[in-house]
């Protein structure tokens, strides 16, 4: 893997983790100034990292719901975004 999308996924796993662990002002705060670090690794790579992180819960997800087969995984994965999606647009 594109050691640029490794460190996104850490960057990204931390800035799950002071979202919820913190109040969503001071976690917007920290989250820009990460975003905007010029040693970081760049904005691309972070929201790579983000959609690896919620893929990886999107499978823990199915997993825990019964799915047994990379196929059952796939279907309860796009079955759940389909219907948060719809969530969201209501």
């Amino acid at each position: 893997m594109n050691p640029d999308i490794i460190a996104g996924t850490r960057v990204a796993v931390e800035l799950l983790t002071v979202w919820t662990e913190s109040n969503q002002q001071f976690a917007s705060t920290y989250i820009d100034a990460v975003l905007n670090d010029p040693n970081g690794p760049g904005a691309p790579s972070i929201i790579a990292g983000q959609l690896n992180v919620g893929a990886a819960l999107m499978v823990m997800l199915a997993e825990a719901r019964g799915a047994e087969t990379p196929n059952d995984i796939n279907m309860m994965t796009g079955e759940t975004l389909r219907g948060l999606y719809r969530d969201l647009a209501q």
